[in-house]
């Protein structure tokens, strides 16, 4: 047998010493395992070198061809970067063995579709955009709660000694929360300029011809109720544009438009929602998009690169 290989799961031979893993405890196994690695890659530095710098070059020519595509072509960009993201972590999941995350994607994605198909129907009601603003709405808002409470979470557990379970538990937390937060605010997205062009008076090619008639929500196009207590909170941009809150919210943090949707005027988001609650979700909405690339497209550079390697012999 070839030193440095494994003669089964409980046999480890390092140059000419072979060690029995069996009964040994768990930090040695990992020391044994790590010294046959070093083992098998003795005398590769220089190939290593090249495989570092088809790495770095990789990554950074990905990224200005992703961003000069997302300049170029926006409308196919968001699509397929909507179609990695619901792709590529389930065939992860499904590669790595994960059925809870599994199954969370499916039921997710499943649902978000069904939200997207409400709201990209031919003939929709004024009522649509509400219900679909509020199921994403909803989203975001459990999706930052667990960010949140995974961060923190993970943060007591790093200043104190913290159990497995929980380290575990709080880098779950994470995932799942900026996962599903990524997915869904794309597909909100999508939904906010098809319900606008559609029953609204957005026009994603310039200024809509439509007339908007006075206290009238162009997102919705239903009635602004300003003297009635019992109606949602009505919200006026800089415009002078007046929208429902949670047609406006949904517009601008979820479905990531920072200008009116009537007159196309540039929305200043943190000096237009001044509540100090609002203004995290901003920033969490942020995030989220400077996260995509990680969740969506890096996996599959990552891919790529690996099967380069292999093409040019580098291991």
């Amino acid at each position: 047998m070839d030193n440095g290989s494994i003669d089964d799961e409980h046999i480890i031979i390092i140059g000419n010493k072979t060690f029995d893993i069996s009964n040994l405890p768990a930090d040695e196994v990992h020391k044994l395992r790590h010294l046959k690695l070093q083992e098998e890659h003795k005398g590769h530095e220089m190939m290593h070198l090249e495989m570092f710098f088809m790495l770095i070059g990789g990554i950074f020519f990905s990224q200005c061809a992703l961003m000069l595509w997302k300049t170029k072509h926006y409308r196919t960009y968001q699509m397929c970067t909507l179609a990695a993201l619901v792709l590529v972590p389930p065939i992860l999941a499904i590669y790595t063995g994960s059925t809870r995350f599994l199954s969370c994607c499916l039921v997710f994605i499943a649902i978000n579709f069904y939200v997207a198909y409400i709201a990209t129907r031919p003939t929709i009601t004024p009522r649509t955009p509400k219900r679909v603003y509020g199921w994403f709405l909803l989203v975001h808002n459990v999706t930052y709660s667990i960010s949140v409470a995974g961060y923190i979470l993970l943060f007591v557990m790093i200043m104190t000694v913290g159990t497995e379970f929980l380290i575990q538990l709080s880098f779950q937390m994470l995932l799942y929360g900026i996962y599903f937060g990524v997915v869904a605010r794309d597909f909100a997205e999508v939904c906010s300029d098809k319900m606008a062009s559609k029953i609204g008076y957005y026009s994603p090619e310039g200024i809509t011809l439509k007339s908007l008639p006075p206290n009238t929500c162009s997102v919705c196009t239903l009635p602004l109720k300003i003297n009635s207590e019992d109606d949602e909170e009505l919200f006026t941009l800089n415009c002078s544009h007046s929208f429902h809150e949670k047609c406006i919210r949904g517009w601008c943090i979820i479905g990531k438009k920072d200008i009116c949707p009537y007159c196309k005027e540039k929305v200043d988001l943190r000096h237009t929602f001044t509540n100090p609650w609002q203004k995290p979700h901003i920033l969490y909405g942020n995030y989220l998009d400077l996260i995509r690339y990680m969740v969506g497209w890096q996996p599959i550079v990552l891919f790529t690169l690996s099967q380069l390697n292999k093409a040019f012999g580098l291991n």
